[in-house]
C-alpha cells in the first residue's frame, strides 16, 4: 500500500495519513475487509512516530471506515457501515435561490478603468474615477521612511469614528468651508458610498419613501434599494432639482429622507443656485426631512464662484453631509467623511462599528498628514481635470457637432450629452462598442431604466487629452452608423 506525505505541508502529519487511507477505502482500492498494517509496521516505512499513525487509525476508527478484528489487525469496515456514513449525492446547490431578495444588480465592471479580457483596446469613457497616477507617490514615500517605531507601534485598530487626530484636521479644514463641526460630529469612512449605506441602514424601514434627484447617483439607488426603501423621482433640469415638484412630495408623500448632490451633479453636472439651495433648506425645515448632501466634486471647480453647502446654509441641524472627494485626493487611502448632528452619533457610530470596526488606522495617519497640502495638490488636480475638460468638449465640437447637444460643465468629472436625430443610447451603445469605446447610457441614472434613453455620461479625467480625442473620434463615427 501506498501512501505518500508531505513533510513540508502545513497539514499535520497524521491527517495526511488519515486522509490517503480515507480516499483509498472510499475509491474501492481498499474494499472491506482488507487488512490495514499495523501502527508500528506503517510508521517504520513513513518514517514517523507510532503514535502519529495511531491517531489517523483512530480518526478512521470513530468514522466508520475501520474497525478491530481479533487476531487480524485493523481491517476496512463492512460496505453496508461506510455507506451508513452520510455521503449525499445531491444537485449542485442553488445559490440563486438562497439570494436576499433586495441585492442590486450593481455590476462593477462597468466603472472600472481596466477593461475585460474582451474588451482590451477599448476606450472606457464611463469609470468616474481619476486614474491611479494622481496618487501622491512622493508625498507618501517621504511619510513612510519619516515615521518612527513608536509612531508606527501606536497605529493599530483604528477606532469606528475614525483617528481623533484626523477628525480634528478635517474639523479644522471645515471651518474654511463654513462648516462649524466638532470632531465629535465627523464620521470616518471608507468612502462616500459607504456613508450613503450608513445613512440609509440608519433611517429607512421596508417602505419608507427617499426623495431624491432623477436622474441620479448609481450607487445610492442601489443602496435605497438594498433598504427596500421606496424612490420618489425628482427630475433634474440645468439649474438644478425642481423644487415645485418636491413640495409637492413632501406635502403628499412625507419622505423619510432627501438625497442631493447641489455641486455639479452626477450625472448631468447641474449645479443649484444659492437661492434655490436656502429654498431646499427652508422646505426641509418646514416639512421635518433631513437632506443627505453627497458631494464628491465641489472641489473641482474649474471657473465660476464657489456656492456654499447645503450643511453651511443649514441652521437647525438638518444636513447629513458626505465629503467624497477625499478619495480622489488621496486614491487608494479609501478615505472620506461624513458630517453628522450631534444626536444622531450616537446610532451611527455603533452601526459603522458593525460594518466597518475601523478603518485602518495607517491610511486615516497618511491622509492626516497629507490633508495640509490638500490646497496645493487641488489646485493642480483642477488644472489638470480642467484640460481634460476642454479636450473632451473641443472633441465633440469637432466630431459629434450636430450629433449631440451638451452643455460645457464649470466642474465635476462628466459631460452629459444627448443625442439628436431621435437616435437611442443602447443603439449607439453597440456601435460604439464595435468602434472601441464604451460609455454609460443615461437611463442607468434612472430609477428602473425609466429615462434617460437619449442621454450618455462621458468620463474625461480618467484620461488623458490624446485618449480622449480617440474615444470621441470613436463615438462619433459610431452615431454617424446609426443616423444613416
Amino acid at each position: 500500500m501506498l501512501i505518500r506525505i508531505e513533510r513540508d505541508s502545513k497539514i499535520a502529519l497524521h491527517r495526511q495519513i488519515r486522509r490517503k487511507l480515507q480516499e483509498l477505502i472510499l475509491s474501492g482500492v481498499l474494499p472491506p475487509g482488507a487488512r490495514l498494517p499495523s501502527t508500528r509496521e506503517l510508521a517504520r516505512s513513513l518514517e514517523v512516530n507510532r503514535s502519529t499513525v495511531v491517531a489517523a487509525y483512530r480518526q478512521l476508527w470513530s468514522e466508520g471506515l475501520v474497525e478491530g478484528r481479533r487476531g487480524g489487525g485493523t481491517v476496512v469496515s463492512a460496505s453496508e457501515q461506510i455507506d451508513a456514513i452520510p455521503r449525499i449525492q445531491a444537485e449542485p446547490l442553488s445559490w440563486e435561490e438562497q439570494y436576499s431578495k433586495t441585492l442590486t444588480p450593481y455590476d462593477p465592471e462597468l466603472f472600472t478603468d481596466q477593461p475585460s479580457s474582451h474588451e482590451q483596446g477599448v476606450i472606457r469613457l464611463c469609470p468616474g474615477n481619476p486614474p491611479d497616477d494622481l496618487f501622491p507617490a512622493e508625498a507618501f514615500r517621504r511619510l513612510a521612511s519619516s515615521i518612527s517605531l513608536e509612531e508606527l507601534s501606536s497605529l493599530r485598530w483604528g477606532t469606528a469614528q475614525g483617528m481623533i487626530e484626523l477628525r480634528q484636521a478635517i474639523s479644522e479644514r471645515l471651518v474654511l468651508e463654513g462648516i462649524d463641526a466638532a470632531p465629535s460630529q465627523i464620521l470616518v469612512v471608507t468612502g462616500g458610498q459607504q456613508a450613503i449605506y450608513l445613512i440609509a441602514r440608519s433611517l429607512l424601514r421596508p417602505g419608507d419613501i427617499v426623495a431624491t434627484e432623477m436622474p441620479t447617483y448609481l450607487g445610492a439607488q442601489y443602496v435605497f434599494q438594498t433598504c427596500e426603501a421606496r424612490i420618489a423621482a425628482i427630475p433634474v433640469e440645468e439649474g438644478g432639482l425642481r423644487l415645485d415638484i418636491l413640495e409637492g412630495i413632501l406635502k403628499r408623500q412625507h419622505p423619510k429622507l432627501i438625497f442631493v448632490c447641489p455641486t455639479f451633479h452626477n450625472p448631468t453636472t447641474a449645479t443649484m443656485s444659492l437661492d434655490q439651495r436656502k429654498s431646499l433648506i427652508t422646505l426641509a425645515h418646514r416639512y421635518q426631512v433631513p437632506i443627505l448632501e453627497f458631494d464628491p466634486y465641489s472641489p473641482f471647480r474649474f471657473e465660476g464662484e464657489p456656492l456654499p453647502t447645503l450643511r453651511a446654509l443649514d441652521t437647525q441641524n438638518h444636513v447629513l453631509y458626505v465629503f467624497a472627494a477625499a478619495t480622489t485626493l488621496f486614491p487608494g487611502l479609501r478615505v472620506a467623511w461624513l458630517v453628522i448632528p450631534p444626536r444622531v452619533r450616537h446610532t451611527l457610530v455603533p452601526l459603522k462599528w458593525v460594518v466597518d470596526t475601523g478603518i485602518g488606522a495607517l491610511g486615516q495617519w497618511a491622509v492626516h498628514k497629507l490633508l495640509p497640502g490638500d490646497e496645493a495638490r487641488l489646485g493642480s488636480l483642477r488644472i489638470r481635470f480642467a484640460s481634460r475638460r476642454d479636450a473632451m468638449c473641443d472633441a465633440l465640437e469637432a466630431r459629434c457637432h450636430g450629433l449631440l447637444d451638451w452643455t460645457k460643465p464649470e466642474g465635476g468629472f462628466f459631460v452629459w450629452a444627448q443625442l439628436k436625430k431621435g437616435l437611442l443610447t443602447e443603439r449607439v451603445q453597440e456601435e460604439a462598442l464595435a468602434e472601441g469605446v464604451r460609455f454609460l447610457s443615461g437611463s442607468s441614472f434612472y430609477h428602473e431604466g425609466i429615462g434617460g434613453r437619449r442621454h450618455m455620461r462621458l468620463d474625461y479625467v480618467g484620461l488623458s487629452e490624446e485618449r480622449i480625442e480617440e474615444a470621441v473620434r470613436r463615438l462619433g463615427d459610431a452615431i454617424r452608423r446609426c443616423a444613416c
